[in-house]
């Protein structure tokens, strides 16, 4: 009969060396011999940091855009401010004040 509090450790599993520095460490001695091991940490690292990157890109160009917008933006408003004001100083009579009807609509419609 088996003591259920035995105190022998398992047996040993058979490992191999993979050669690659630090992984044989973190492993104890390498994968163990005759079993499937699954090791993909590094590839997958790849591919995040492919896709950080990716997305960095994207997000780098479209801060890009809105600033080349805002600056479109702010030339035409400018360029709309110059339009709006040569287009008064052209309303202006010759006493140097606008004409009646843009007198009357800023005092309220009246005369």
């Amino acid at each position: 009969m088996t003591d259920l509090f035995d105190t022998q450790p398992y047996p040993r599993v058979r490992k191999v060396p993979t050669g690659i520095p630090g992984v044989d460490d973190i492993t104890g001695g390498g994968i163990p011999r005759n079993r499937t091991t699954l090791a993909q940490a590094q590839a997958r690292i790849n591919d995040l940091q492919h896709e950080m990157a990716l997305r960095t890109d994207e997000i780098d160009r479209v801060l890009h855009e809105e600033s080349l917008r805002k600056e479109e933006f702010a030339i035409r408003q400018g360029e709309i401010r110059t339009k709006r004001g040569a287009d008064l100083v052209k309303s202006m009579d010759t006493s140097g004040q606008a004409p009646p009807e843009q007198r009357a609509a800023v005092n309220g419609g009246g005369a």
